[in-house]
């Protein structure tokens, strides 16, 4: 990892990581399953970040697969516009109440 870079994991039960900027809100979406196991500590999120961007990771579960066999992992990606700044947790609660988040 580069130098000032830096990356965190998590368990992620909410199953959605968002970003704001400049007045647009966006939000990846993916299932967390709590019965399975994930890599790198068990996270099913990750947020990578450096002086140029910052990556939002939906991960998913750890599977054997069959040959010939198949697994799928959606990952959904929304967009809100107009959105203000979050100031406070409570500007942050609204904003997850009038996005649906939860």
């Amino acid at each position: 990892m580069e130098e000032g870079a830096f990356k965190v994991g998590f368990p992620n039960p909410r199953g959605w990581l968002a970003y704001w900027q400049a007045g647009t809100l966006f939000v990846k979406r993916a299932s967390f399953d709590s019965q399975a196991k994930y890599y790198d500590f068990g996270s099913s999120s990750e947020c990578y970040c450096n002086d140029k961007f910052l990556e939002l990771e939906a991960i998913a579960p750890i599977s054997t697969l069959a040959p010939g066999a198949s697994v799928t992992h959606i990952k959904i990606w929304e967009l809100y516009a107009d959105i203000e700044y979050p100031e406070n947790e409570e500007a942050t609660q609204r904003i997850i109440e009038k996005t649906g988040l939860e």
